[in-house]
């Protein structure tokens, strides 16, 4: 029999809700943070993690474009670029997933999973592919498609940080807490000093009614940002 879901109390909205945070409180915001629990999702800010795999630099390397169109390739946009490819090499996976990138920081995310699932036709096996699909998926609050690919992605790549992270906060949405609590923790063992993985563990665990650890961990949060953001370099 499948295994049962874990949930937590409290309706799919009120989840929802209590996921809108974006990150732990700074120094200027200590205060509140006593008041109000946030869960730094990473499903609410996919744009972020997709322009990090965006190289632009490949642009020209991955397209390939004949000297006929050189013209065309130094007026025309990265997208525009990546359609001309494909219009000449429908199973070019490189540029269906650059395109679906484009496409998802731009918000069409229907386009984007489409070009996302062709690259993953023609390269079943690629861990870029299986997390940007996961996380425009999760945008689409296809969440449980989203949580299949975020697995399938660190079948290829256990240890990625962001992956396990993706994965914990989809379980967390969802509504399998005790899921995602385990998976924050595996980010923490991954990564000690990740800020977001402690207070979101903390969110976990106040769920659950563990609240002395959920304490720890929250205090752990507000203490790595705080170094995190001590240690960022001083505007002029």
């Amino acid at each position: 029999m499948p295994k049962k879901k874990s949930r937590s109390k409290g309706s799919r909205s009120q989840r929802r809700r209590e996921a809108a945070g974006e990150s732990v409180a700074s120094d200027t915001s200590r205060s509140a943070l006593g008041m109000k629990w946030l869960l730094g999702i990473a499903i609410v800010s996919l744009v972020a993690l997709v322009a990090g795999n965006w190289d632009q630099k490949k642009t020209a390397e991955d397209l390939t474009l004949s000297s006929e169109q050189s013209t065309e390739k130094s007026i025309a946009t990265p997208a525009e670029q990546y359609r001309v490819a494909l219009a000449r090499n429908p199973t070019n996976d490189k540029a269906h997933y650059n395109l679906g990138l484009i496409l998802h920081r731009q918000g069409k995310l229907d386009e984007a999973v489409s070009h996302y699932r062709r690259a993953l036709s023609v390269s079943k096996n690629n861990y870029d592919y299986h997390n940007n699909l996961a996380a425009a998926l999760a945008a689409q609050g296809k969440t449980e498609d989203a949580i299949t690919h975020f697995r399938l992605a660190l079948e290829i790549e256990p240890n990625n940080e962001k992956a396990n992270f993706n994965l914990g906060n989809a379980l967390f949405s969802d509504g399998q807490v005790e899921a995602a609590e385990k998976q924050f923790r595996r980010v923490i063992a991954i990564n000690p000093k990740h800020a977001r993985a402690h207070n979101n563990l903390a969110v976990a665990l106040k769920q659950t009614g563990q609240l002395q650890e959920a304490y720890r961990y929250r205090n752990e949060a507000i203490r790595l940002e705080r170094e995190q953001q001590s240690n960022q370099p001083q505007s002029n």
